[in-house]
């Protein structure tokens, strides 16, 4: 009775509320954390924030120097590259608990050699050498202080045969949204004239690890939700078309689900809920609810 009593001022408040809504949409932000699907008070909870407080962090990220030749990744190319990875990681991401690399290992050896002085916890270069003083010189000279280590000290770096290296970020979030600028940042630092070092070299890499399998879920289970959202409002709109014989009254059923959806969406971006794999199934509800009552109206 008071809609339709008053359709001027329902319209008029509508209207207000989708105008108001559509301008938080923008606000709304992709994040798949896995740990937040879990309560606060809840033992892994605790445990991942334990560890993220007092270690290194939960999460990985790990870039992958692969070559077909022998003692490849030792190349000077690829020290640097994981050097300024290192470097930008501690300057940009707080987030970034540390960093594990063979780098680690050749740096320690390179101490015990020169009777654990501190300076000398460093990558030694061809001026180090005490005799031929070139690049394959110094892949030797590498590889005989990685060869020094135990197997399985080294294993997690690096393979037996040098043709692979793996460069470890620990992350203190499982948040999408760090991780995936972090991996940008790598991205764009090795496709620049670096990567083209790397590739002269026979050098590529790869991205991986846990932080690259959570972005990945949340690519394929939020933004297929939303490519359903789309595909279902088409859908209706054909179905209800040739059930009704009017395109027309197919529009006048999907007006409410798109109203539907916007308010649900400008709400999230109001209060800043995150669009994960849990309330991107909210926009799928809202259309199997919504369908039935348009169908109704």
């Amino acid at each position: 009775r008071i809609a339709t009593v008053n359709p001027g001022r329902i319209l008029a408040v509508t209207i207000a509320i989708l105008i108001a809504c559509g301008f938080y949409l923008s606000a709304v932000r992709v994040e798949m954390n896995n740990i937040t699907f879990f309560k606060k008070g809840s033992d892994i909870r605790k445990a991942d924030n334990f560890i993220n407080s007092q270690f290194s962090g939960t999460v990985d990220i790990r870039i992958v120097f692969s070559s077909d030749r022998r003692n490849a990744v030792l190349s000077p190319v690829v020290i640097e590259a994981m050097q300024k990875i290192e470097k930008m990681v501690k300057n940009r991401y707080p987030q970034v608990g540390k960093t594990i690399s063979m780098l680690d290992l050749i740096r320690k050896m390179n101490q015990a050699f020169y009777f654990n002085d501190p300076s000398d916890y460093r990558i030694p270069g061809q001026k180090d050498l005490a005799g031929e003083k070139t690049a394959s010189a110094l892949k030797a000279h590498l590889a005989s202080y990685l060869d020094k280590y135990r197997r399985s000290d080294t294993r997690a770096v690096i393979d037996a045969q040098k043709m692979n290296a793996a460069m470890t970020l620990q992350v203190k979030t499982g948040s999408s949204a760090i991780t995936n600028a972090v991996m940008k940042s790598v991205d764009s630092l090795l496709s620049g004239s670096l990567g083209k070092r790397l590739k002269k070299a026979g050098i590529t890499w790869h991205i991986t690890g846990t932080g690259a399998l959570y972005l990945e879920a949340e690519h394929l289970i939020v933004h297929g939700q939303l490519k359903s959202v789309a595909v279902s409002l088409v859908i209706v709109l054909i179905l209800v078309a040739l059930v009704m014989q009017s395109v027309m009254y197919g529009l006048f059923a999907v007006i409410p689900l798109c109203a539907a959806l916007v308010v649900n969406f400008g709400i999230m971006g109001l209060l800043d809920i995150p669009l994960d794999a849990a309330t991107a199934i909210t926009a799928c509800v809202a259309i199997g609810i919504g369908i039935d009552y348009g169908l109704h109206y």
